[in-house]
């Protein structure tokens, strides 16, 4: 796990965005992306297959890059949709049953452990707003330095949440502290 001290993430993170992208473009998206990448990014992102794997989350951020410039041509709304894809792929597939068996209040009271199981550094933590709303927060981690991956988390946090016994979720981005992602989810 993560042995030289950079920071990673589980190896379901580039196989759920290897299918999403597979799932929504074909193929050729998966051969535009590795071109877009550099050289180890890109064996990395083909060559990764589980979740026992490790892989450095700068891979992570050039992929999200790579798709935002590439198939999803800067689009946010396809952009979304290339998380949502991913997220059901990956953390949805893997964590069906609990997603189903959650309440918003119940998985956010599991997400820091949920974050530990797949990322090897950063902190995760949430504050209760209201009965609807919550402040999640992510410090310590290479996604806060990256407008797209920041981008990308916030929208991997509302299509999780959505997963669970809600009707509707949305996530804004807050201003936050030098080092820190603040986003708002608000539920119903």
């Amino acid at each position: 796990m993560g042995e030289t001290g950079e920071p990673c993430s589980r190896g379901t993170i580039f196989v759920a965005y290897r299918e999403a992208t597979r799932a929504l473009w074909g193929d050729e998206a998966i051969e535009r992306l590795v071109r877009a990448m550099p050289e180890d990014a890109g064996r990395a992102f083909l060559s990764t297959q589980s979740s026992d794997e490790w892989v450095p989350e700068r891979h992570v951020i050039t992929i999200a890059d790579a798709a935002w410039d590439g198939p999803c041509e800067r689009d946010r709304v396809t952009f979304h949709r290339l998380i949502d894809q991913m997220i059901e792929l990956g953390f949805g597939r893997v964590r069906r049953i609990l997603l189903s068996l959650a309440n918003p209040p119940i998985l956010l009271r599991r997400a820091a452990d949920l974050w530990r199981e797949d990322h090897t550094h950063g902190t995760f933590g949430y504050v209760p707003l209201a009965v609807d709303a919550a402040r999640i927060t992510l410090r310590d981690h290479p996604y806060v330095d990256s407008p797209v991956q920041r981008d990308a988390f916030g929208e991997g946090l509302r299509y999780a949440m959505s997963l669970c016994n809600v009707r509707s979720v949305t996530a804004e981005a807050t201003p936050a502290p030098p080092g820190a992602l603040y986003v708002l989810l608000r539920w119903s």
